[in-house]
């Protein structure tokens, strides 16, 4: 159903006005602070739940306001400064006097959706009226959005810090057999020991041997005369390391007995000692390993340092992952409550605000016609039985209120639409089809 008509009597600025709708849609002129918006909007408004602070036209003590509907029923709101009455008559002519708003207010009249409020609206606070009319509340769910998308920023930059750090896994590294090394080294050792130990009792063998063959000769040659001489020589040693080589008494009995001829010396030299182990390779081979045994013994600590960045990393990947699950969960949540508010196909609500066919609301992506388009098809989602909005058009041009009219007459809608007089005229209306 639409409005009929409408009569106001002692409403805020009007004295007495009376429109006659027969609900097709209007425009309604008048200078400022004439009452333009109270005639259309006073009583809707009284059943939205609004109620201005003063009612009553100043200098007069009561007042009214009527509206009857296409249907034949009736809505009467009279009051005083302190008092009011409402009722409400069906078309069968039966009357309603309590309870009256709770009756009808939102069934006839709908959500209060503000058009111009809408338009000059920032894109949040468009959002929010949408939200509202809808009857969504994405507060809870916006924060909690917000919080887990923080909480996965940090996880983000969490998980970038620890990948950054760019760990390599330690190349593996055996344990040295530095004893096995120091063994072969001491048995190097040991053989260098032997050989010269060898070479020193073979070379003092060999001297002596000569130095005893010699002083043999030597006894030899001299007459027995002189072996006491000699016998003397030879006790003058006696005490020496040489000495306990020395048979003295077979000496003497030799050359007192015998007279050999004597032999040619043998020379006294030093045999040529052996070749020994040199130890260059074995102690690079000894250095290296304990290199190597530096490097095992930090390889366990490095393994656990890379072992636990690895396992760092993957639970910073499966925090972050499971955020942005959490994150699409509550988006999906979202998603779902906007699609059980019956939010029209060419609407879509985002973070950022309200896009209309995929563009924003505003003045650089719309027409002025398709602005108000786009607010009166979210506005008659809160419509009750009562298919009648009200806009003001002072920014609209005859092509574009046209466009507004054609698609209102496609959805059978009843525009009351507020134009100013700028020459300060009285209240008038026009009922409208098309503009010339």
């Amino acid at each position: 159903m639409k409005i009929k008509s409408i009569e106001v009597v002692n409403y805020k600025a009007i004295q007495n006005q009376e429109i006659d709708l027969n609900g097709h849609s209007a425009i309604i002129t008048g200078g400022n602070n004439k009452g333009k918006s109270s005639l259309l909007k006073g009583l809707i408004n009284r059943f939205q739940g609004e109620k201005p602070n003063i009612i009553v036209r100043r200098g007069e003590t009561k007042g009214s306001n009527k509206m009857e509907l296409t249907d034949g029923s009736k809505i009467h709101w009279g009051f005083t400064e302190k008092s009011e009455k409402l009722s409400f008559t069906t078309a069968e002519d039966i009357k309603m006097t309590t309870g009256v708003i709770s009756a009808i207010g939102e069934k006839y009249f709908g959500v209060k959706f503000d058009i111009d409020k809408f338009i000059r609206s920032t894109k949040k606070e468009a959002l929010k009226m949408v939200q509202n009319l809808l009857g969504i509340d994405l507060s809870e769910i916006d924060k909690k959005y917000a919080e887990k998308y923080s909480e996965r920023t940090d996880a983000n930059r969490e998980l970038k810090r620890i990948s950054g750090l760019n760990k390599k896994k330690p190349e593996e590294v055996t344990n040295p057999d530095i004893d096995a090394i120091k063994k072969r080294k001491e048995d190097l050792v040991k053989e260098n020991t032997s050989l010269k130990e060898n070479w020193v009792k073979e070379n003092e063998e060999y001297q002596k041997e000569a130095i005893e063959f010699n002083e043999l000769q030597e006894n030899l040659k001299n007459d027995l005369i002189t072996i006491k001489n000699d016998f003397n020589k030879l006790l003058s040693i006696r005490g020496t390391a040489v000495s306990k080589f020395i048979d003295y008494d077979g000496i003497t009995n030799e050359l007192i007995k015998k007279h050999p001829e004597p032999k040619p010396y043998k020379e006294v030299k030093t045999l040529d000692e052996p070749t020994y182990h040199t130890f260059t390779e074995i102690d690079k081979e000894l250095e290296d390993a304990y290199t190597q045994k530096y490097k095992f013994d930090n390889y366990e600590r490095e393994l656990k340092e890379y072992n636990d960045w690895v396992e760092e990393g993957k639970k910073a990947r499966e925090k972050s992952d499971n955020l942005t699950k959490e994150l699409n969960t509550i988006s999906e949540e979202r998603l779902q409550m906007i699609k059980d508010a019956n939010l029209p196909e060419e609407f879509e609500m985002t973070d950022d605000g309200l896009l209309y066919n995929g563009l924003p609301i505003d003045n650089n992506q719309l027409s002025s016609s398709s602005k108000y388009i786009c607010a009166l098809k979210l506005g008659s989602l809160g419509l009750g039985k009562v298919r009648a909005m009200h806009f003001d058009c002072s920014f609209l041009d005859k092509n574009s209120l046209n466009e507004i009219m054609e698609w209102a007459e496609s959805e059978d809608l009843q525009l009351l639409i507020e134009k100013p007089d700028f020459n300060a005229g009285e209240i008038q209306y026009n009922i409208l089809n098309k503009l010339d």
